[in-house]
C-alpha cells in the first residue's frame, strides 16, 4: 500500500514540475514554432510548384497555339490562345488606358498580400485549408507574374457548348478555382475557419 501511495505522490509531484517549469514550456513553444515553420514551407512550396506548372503550361500553349486552336473535344473543349489584359474573365481587356492597367495590376497584388496575410494569420490547421490557400496564392502569383512582365495573362481552355462559351481560362485559374472549392468544403465540414 505504502508503495502504491509513493508511485502516486511520485506521478503528482511530475505533474506539477512538469506544469510549473518555464523550461519545459518553452521547449513546448520551440516545437509548436518548428512545427508551424515546417507546415509553412511545406505550403509555399506546394504554391511554387503551381506557380512553376502554370508557367511552363503557358509556355508550352503559347508557342504551340501560335498559329491555330486545337480541338480536344468537339463542340466543348478547345485551346485556343488568348492574351486578357483585363480582370478576371477578360472583363476590361480592351482597354488602352494606362491608368485602369496600373488599378488592375493593384488590385491584383493587394489581393495576393490579402490572401498571404489572411493565410499567414490564420489559425487553421487543416490540410485541406491550407493546401487550399496554397493553390490560390501559387495561381495568383502566376497571373500577376503575367500582368507584370507580358502585361497580360494567357489564356488558353475554352469550354463551351456549341456557340456558348465559357470565358477562357488558363491553370492558374483552375488552381485558384479548385483551391477556393477546398476551403469552402473545408468550412462546410469543419462548421467555420478559427481565427
Amino acid at each position: 500500500m505504502s508503495q502504491y501511495l509513493f508511485c502516486i505522490f511520485f506521478q503528482i509531484l511530475i505533474i506539477f514540475a512538469v506544469e510549473n517549469n518555464p523550461a519545459l514550456h518553452y521547449n513546448e513553444r520551440i516545437m509548436k514554432t518548428s512545427i508551424k515553420l515546417h507546415r509553412t514551407i511545406f505550403f509555399i512550396s506546394i504554391a511554387a510548384v503551381v506557380f512553376i506548372v502554370d508557367q511552363i503550361v503557358k509556355k508550352i500553349v503559347a508557342y504551340s497555339l501560335i498559329d491555330e486552336p486545337h480541338q480536344l473535344i468537339p463542340g466543348f473543349l478547345e485551346f485556343v490562345l488568348v492574351h486578357n489584359s483585363g480582370f478576371v474573365f477578360g472583363i476590361l481587356s480592351n482597354t488602352e488606358n494606362s491608368m485602369l492597367r496600373i488599378i488592375i495590376y493593384s488590385v491584383s497584388i493587394v489581393s495576393l498580400l490579402f490572401v498571404l496575410v489572411y493565410f499567414i494569420k490564420s489559425r487553421s490547421q487543416t490540410m485541406v485549408f491550407s493546401i487550399g490557400f496554397s493553390f490560390i496564392m501559387g495561381g495568383a502569383l502566376g497571373n500577376i507574374f503575367d500582368r507584370i512582365t507580358q502585361g497580360h495573362v494567357v489564356d488558353f481552355i475554352d469550354l463551351h457548348i456549341n456557340k456558348y462559351h465559357w470565358p477562357t481560362f488558363n491553370i492558374a485559374d483552375l488552381f485558384i478555382t479548385i483551391g477556393v472549392f477546398l476551403i469552402i468544403v473545408d468550412l462546410m465540414r469543419t462548421g467555420t475557419v478559427k481565427d
